[in-house]
C-alpha cells in the first residue's frame, strides 16, 4: 500500500499549535517523499539544497492553492483570472522571496550542509517470548490532555477507547490524569481528593508555591469497568495560572489565551501531574484487612508530546523518594508534528527546579536547538518503551521507505530505541461500545435502535422479513426510522426519504475547501443530501454561507457544539454514505464509525495505513464484496483528484439507488459493513489491549531487571 502513500503538507495538519512551535510548520521544507531520504547533519540543521528547493516549492504550492480557490469558488470561474495575477504579484511584494536569514529568524533554524546518513534498522516489534500475563491489580496511570468529554480530536478518541477497553480487564487498575477543565464540572460529579503544590517562578524569577487541588471521579464504563479519573485543577493563589484550565467547551482545548500561553499550560500541567504521580506512589492506600499491599504506581503511560515533560519532572520529584520508580511508556501519535513540539528555555526555566539552567542545558544539549527544548526526542530517550499508533508506519519509519519533514529531530532517537526492541507499533482499536447503534437510549426512543441479531439472524429470515417493511429485525428499517425522525424534527425534508444521505464528520479545514464545493456540486447533481458536521475552528463563515446559498436544497452544515450533540447519533444512524475526504489522523476512526453504523466509506486511498486489511475498495475485481469507494488524491494535481472524487461519489450514490430496490441485498450489505467495523475492536484477540499488556511488562522488567520473573510476578 505504501506506493500510494504521500507525505502530507505540514500546513494541512489539524492539531492546533501555539505560535512558537507552530513556526516550524513553514512549508519551505515540504519535500517530495523519496525512498530512503535519510540525510541530515550532525547538528540537525538544514542544507542550502533543501532551502532552495523548499522556497521554489512553496511559491508553486501557494500559487496553486490560490488558483484552485479562485477556480472553484464560483461557477463563473474564469472571470477571476485577471485578478489572480494581481493577487500573486501582491503576494510576492508583501512576503518577498524568503532569504535564508529571515527564514532562520522565523524558525530558529540554521542551515548547514547535510552530512549524516541514517541507516535503516530492522524493526523488532514485541518480544515474542513475552506473555501478556500481568500481576493482579497492576496500576496504570495514563497522562493525557484529552479524555472522554474533554476530547477535541483524534488523540482524545484514541486515549478514551484504549483506557475504557483496558478497564474491562479486571487484572488492571486503570487510572487517567487530565486537566480539570471548567466545563467538566458540569459533566462529572467529582470529589476533592488531595491538595498539593509545585514551585513556579514569578515575573521576578523568584520561586512561588502554587497550590492546586486534584479531584477524583470514578467512571463506570459500559463493560462494567471502573476508571479512576484524576483531574488536576488550576492554582488559585498564583495568577495567571488560575486561568490554566478555564475552558468552556472541548473545541477550545488548544486555543491560546491572552497573557497565558499554551506552553505555560503544558508545563504547569506536566509538573503538577508529576507531583501527583509521586504522591500516589508514596501515599499508598491499603485497606485495613487487605491480604496484600497496594502497588503504588507501576506504569505511567504518557500520550503525545504536550505531556512529555512529565518524564523530566518525574525524575526530579522521585529524587527524594526511596521507593521504586514507575516504568514509563511514551506514545507518539503521529510522525508529522509530534516531534516538532518544543519550549523556549525561558519558559522551561520558569518551572524546572534545578540549580542552574546552564547545567540543565548542558545535560540535555542534544534536545536543545536555538534555545528551544524539543521534548519528543527527550521523551523517546528517557522512556522505558516507546509506542506508535500504527504498526505498519512504525516499521516503515525505521526500515524505510517512509520519509518525513524534520525527521532529524527525533529519528536518531527512534532508531536507537528500535535497535534494542523498545520501539513498538501498536495499531489502534475502535471503541465499538460508544457510540453504539445497538445500545443507545436516544436511538431507542426514536425506534431507530439497531436489532441485536447481527450474528444470530438466519439469512433466509431476512428474505421473509423483507416483505414486512416495519419489521424490527432489519437494520435498514432502523436506519430508515432514524431518517424519518430527522424529518419529523425538521432537520431533513420529506424529499430526503428518496435521497441518499451523505455525511461528513470532522474538522473544517481551508485546505479542503475545493473538495467540499466539488462534493456539494456533485451530490446536488445526483440529487443526494449532503450533511457537513464538525468543528468549524477558523474556517471562514462567509465561505460556508456561500456554499449553503448555492446548494440550499441539498446541503446542511452543522458546527455549533449543541447542534452537533443533538443530531450526531441520528445522523450516523440515518447516513447512507460516509464521506471522508481529508488525510487527517482522524481518518481511521471516522471510517470505522461509518462502517459500524452500516455506511460505506468514500475517501482517498492515501491514508489507509493499518485499515488496508479492512477497507475493501470497489473495483472490477471486488464486485462481490466491498465496503468503500477509494479515489487517488494528489495534492499537487487537484484536478485529477476531483475527477476521482466525483467518480467515487457517483458510484456510491448509484449503488445505493440500486440496493434500495432490493431490501434483501441492502440488508446483507449493511450487515457486512458492521461486521467489518467490529474487527477493529480494541479487545480483539491478539489486538491492542494484549499488545499493550506485553509492552507494560517489557517496561517493568527494565526497571526490575535484576529480579527473576517469578519473583516479580508473585
Amino acid at each position: 500500500m505504501y506506493t500510494k502513500q504521500k507525505i502530507r503538507s505540514q500546513s494541512d495538519q489539524n492539531t492546533p499549535l501555539n505560535s512558537n512551535h507552530g513556526q516550524l510548520f513553514l512549508s519551505l521544507f515540504n519535500k517530495q517523499s523519496t525512498k530512503y531520504t535519510h540525510i541530515t547533519s550532525n547538528n540537525n540543521y538544514y542544507s542550502r539544497h533543501w532551502y532552495t528547493n523548499g522556497t521554489w516549492n512553496t511559491l508553486k504550492r501557494k500559487f496553486s492553492s490560490i488558483l484552485h480557490f479562485v477556480y472553484y469558488i464560483d461557477s463563473k470561474r474564469w472571470r477571476y483570472l485577471p485578478i489572480l495575477g494581481i493577487i500573486f504579484v501582491i503576494f510576492l511584494i508583501i512576503n518577498g522571496i524568503p532569504s535564508k536569514e529571515n527564514v532562520q529568524q522565523q524558525t530558529g533554524l540554521v542551515y548547514y550542509a547535510d552530512k549524516r546518513i541514517y541507516m535503516p534498522v530492522k524493526y523488532l516489534g514485541i518480544n515474542p517470548n513475552i506473555t501478556s500475563e500481568l500481576p493482579q491489580g497492576i496500576t496504570i496511570y495514563h497522562v493525557s490532555k484529552e479524555f472522554d468529554f474533554a476530547t477535541e480530536g483524534y488523540p482524545g478518541k484514541i486515549v478514551t477507547g484504549l483506557v475504557k477497553a483496558q478497564a474491562a480487564n479486571t487484572s488492571l487498575n486503570v487510572n487517567i490524569i487530565i486537566p480539570y477543565y471548567s466545563f467538566l464540572k458540569k459533566k462529572y460529579q467529582a470529589t476533592k481528593y488531595v491538595q498539593l503544590g509545585i514551585k513556579i517562578r514569578d515575573a521576578d524569577g523568584q520561586w512561588k508555591y502554587a497550590r492546586f487541588l486534584t479531584s477524583k471521579f470514578e467512571l463506570k464504563t459500559s463493560s462494567n469497568g471502573n476508571i479512576n479519573v484524576f483531574m488536576i485543577g488550576s492554582t488559585k493563589n498564583l495568577p495567571p495560572f488560575n486561568q490554566a484550565f478555564k475552558i468552556n467547551v472541548a473545541d477550545k482545548l488548544y486555543t491560546p489565551k491572552n497573557k497565558f500561553s499554551l506552553e505555560w499550560r503544558d508545563l504547569y500541567f506536566c509538573k503538577a501531574a508529576a507531583e501527583f504521580i509521586t504522591y500516589r506512589n508514596t501515599m499508598i492506600d491499603t485497606p485495613l484487612f487487605s491480604k496484600r499491599d497496594s502497588r503504588g504506581v507501576d506504569v505511567v503511560h504518557i500520550h503525545g508530546t504536550t505531556n512529555a515533560m512529565v518524564i523530566e519532572f518525574l525524575k526530579n520529584t522521585q529524587k527524594n523518594f526511596k521507593g521504586k520508580d514507575p516504568s514509563i511508556v511514551y506514545t507518539l501519535h503521529n510522525y508529522y508534528d509530534d516531534h516538532l513540539h518544543s519550549y523556549d528555555l525561558k519558559d522551561v526555566d520558569k518551572f524546572m527546579d534545578v540549580k542552574s539552567m546552564d547545567q540543565f542545558g548542558y545535560e540535555n544539549s542534544q534536545y536543545i536547538r536555538d534555545n528551544r527544548l524539543f521534548v519528543s526526542s527527550l521523551a523517546v530517550d528517557k522512556s522505558q518503551m516507546v509506542t506508535f499508533m500504527s504498526e505498519e508506519t512504525a516499521r516503515e519509519m525505521v526500515e524505510g521507505p517512509l520519509d518525513f519533514d524534520f525527521k532529524e529531530l527525533v529519528l536518531p532517537n527512534i532508531i536507537n530505541k528500535a535497535s534494542i526492541g523498545r520501539w513498538i507499533g501498536i495499531s489502534y482499536g475502535f471503541d465499538v461500545t460508544e457510540p453504539n447503534p445497538f445500545k443507545n437510549r436516544i436511538l431507542e426512543e426514536s425506534n431507530a435502535i439497531f436489532p441485536g441479531n447481527l450474528y444470530t439472524l438466519d439469512p433466509s429470515d431476512i428474505y421473509d422479513n423483507a416483505v414486512n417493511i416495519s419489521s424490527k429485525d432489519l437494520i435498514v428499517v432502523s436506519k430508515l426510522n432514524a431518517k424519518k425522525y430527522l424529518i419529523q424534527e425538521g432537520l431533513l425534508s420529506e424529499e430526503d426519504l428518496e435521497r441518499p444521505l451523505v455525511l461528513f464528520e470532522g474538522k473544517f479545514e481551508v485546505t479542503g475547501f475545493q473538495f467540499f464545493v466539488e462534493a456539494a456540486s456533485t451530490l446536488a447533481t445526483l440529487n443526494a443530501k449532503f450533511v457537513i458536521m464538525g468543528q468549524r475552528n477558523n474556517y471562514p463563515s462567509l465561505k460556508l454561507k456561500k456554499m449553503i446559498e448555492n446548494y440550499s436544497d441539498h446541503l446542511i452544515i452543522i458546527y455549533e457544539p449543541e447542534a452537533r450533540e443533538q443530531w450526531d447519533v441520528h445522523l450516523y444512524a440515518a447516513a447512507d454514505i460516509q464521506y471522508v475526504p481529508d488525510l487527517s489522523e482522524d481518518f481511521g476512526l471516522v471510517a470505522a464509525e461509518g462502517l459500524l453504523f452500516g455506511t460505506p466509506v468514500v475517501s482517498s486511498d492515501i491514508y489507509i495505513g493499518d485499515l488496508s486489511e479492512i477497507l475493501i475498495n470497489k473495483t472490477i475485481e471486488t464486485t462481490n464484496y466491498y465496503n468503500s469507494y477509494l479515489f487517488e488524491l494528489d495534492e499537487e494535481f487537484i484536478d485529477s483528484s476531483v475527477i476521482g472524487l466525483k467518480s467515487a461519489l457517483t458510484d456510491a450514490v448509484y449503488d445505493w439507488r440500486k440496493m434500495s430496490m432490493n431490501l434483501v441485498e441492502r440488508e446483507l450489505f449493511v450487515r457486512g459493513l458492521i461486521k467489518d467495523a467490529l474487527k477493529l475492536d480494541w479487545r480483539r484477540i491478539g489486538g491492542p489491549i494484549e499488545q499493550y499488556k506485553k509492552v507494560y511488562k517489557m517496561a517493568i522488567l527494565q526497571i526490575t531487571d535484576t529480579l527473576e520473573i517469578d519473583e516479580l510476578w508473585h
